[in-house]
Order: C-alpha cells, then structure tokens, then sequence
C-alpha cells in the first residue's frame, strides 16, 4: 500500500451471535498506532434499538443520520473523536420509521464513506451479519474482508456459507477468516487448517489466516497481520 493511499477493511460475520462490538473497537485502536488516521465507520442503521458499537464508544451522538439525510449537517459532522485518535461515524439514523426510508438511508451512508475516506490512511467497516445488495456495495469497497467466526459448528457452516456467497457476488475478493473463542492456540491452528481445505476444495479459492483469539483484548498480533505489506 502506498503512503497516501487508503485502504479499507470490512469487518463483518455470518451470524449476530458472532459479532464483537468490543473487538472492532480494539482492532481500530491498534490500527491507530504510529499515528495512522483510522475512520470506524458503522453501516447498520436498521438497528435503532440494540446499538452495541455506539454504546462500546461510549461518546454521545451530536447528530443522527436522519439529521444527514435531511441535508442539515455533512458527513464530516457525523465524526466522533475517540481516545487514540480514532474517528467514529455511526449509523443511528434515530427514525423509528427507518423501513419505509431504508433505501434513502443506504445511499446517503455510501456517499458519507466516499465523501470521508481520502482523508484516513484505514476505514474500517463494520458490517453486520448477513448479506443484502447494500451490505455487499459496502464489501465491494473493500481492500480486504475480515469474516469473523467461533468454533461453533453453526457458527463455522454460516461462516463458508457466507464466504461461498462473497466469491459469487464480488468482484475478485481478498478474504480472511479470524476466529474468536478459541480455547488454545492449537485449536485455532486445527481450525483454519481445516476450513481453508473446504473452502479450496469446493470453491477453488484460498482465504487467509488472520488469527484467532482466546479473548477480544489480544489484537496486536491481529493486526499486524492485517496490515502486513503496508
């Protein structure tokens, strides 16, 4: 990667019971070490209720992105400084009618991260589980892909589902698996060793390894995998 060229990671999962709010906001910290410029951007504004990332900042919303949709503010208004010199954008859209405006919602997000990602060395996308043609316009931006699973067996049939889904629908993408909950080191080895034969096997591809972990604090060597080749 070039010096000034940004790269964005998406982070995303098979199913909710995976999702780690406190792990996206640890790997952006990380990322933000030797002073990069980190954008944490949130997609999902359909969650009005349930807002784990927002609550794991911990940093009130100024604004909403109703408030943006309604040309009120700009998108670099929406940035919420955070420790370590991250900026965080969330998706709250604050509309308890968000569904009948989903579509409005999705354009305005999308036009909010190609307004603000020349300004960050990292975006990092969080995604929520699940695939939709706007999940997937958001994957399409990204350098690299990030599937995060658990060994459990339901968690490791939607996870190569999913990536199965993602050779289909993207273009050429770079996709790596990180598993959470490992209980040893070994069993996250066995784990990857076995899914990437599956996957090259069935879909004629190879995804990475980015690691596992035994807690969702242990993320520097995550990242030093994920930004390996900067």
């Amino acid at each position: 990667m070039g010096y000034n060229a940004v790269q964005t990671i998406a982070l995303t999962c098979a199913n909710k019971e995976v999702y780690s709010a406190k792990l996206i906001l640890n790997l952006a910290s990380e990322m933000s070490i030797n002073s990069r410029k980190v954008l944490l951007f949130d997609t999902d504004f359909l969650s009005v209720y349930n807002r784990q990332l927002d609550n794991e900042v911990g940093i009130p919303l100024k604004y909403t992105l109703s408030d943006l949709a309604s040309n009120e503010i700009t998108a670099d208004k929406m940035l919420i400084d955070c420790p370590n010199g991250i900026k965080y954008m969330s998706a709250f859209c604050g509309d308890f009618m968000v569904t009948q405006n989903q579509k409005r919602y999705e354009n305005v997000l999308i036009e909010a991260y190609l307004s603000l990602r020349n300004r960050f060395d990292y975006v990092l996308l969080d995604i929520s589980s699940g695939l939709n043609k706007y999940k997937l316009d958001f994957l399409n931006f990204a350098d690299r892909i990030v599937i995060v699973t658990t060994p459990d067996s339901s968690a490791i049939a939607d996870s190569y589902a999913m990536i199965k889904a993602l050779y289909f629908s993207l273009r050429s993408p770079v996709i790596n698996l990180l598993t959470r909950m490992v209980s040893t080191e070994e069993e996250g080895d066995t784990l990857f060793e076995k899914f990437n034969l599956i996957v090259q096997h069935f879909l004629n591809h190879q995804i990475g390894n980015l690691g596992y972990l035994i807690n969702d604090n242990e993320t520097k060597g995550i990242v030093s995998n994920l930004l390996l080749g900067e």
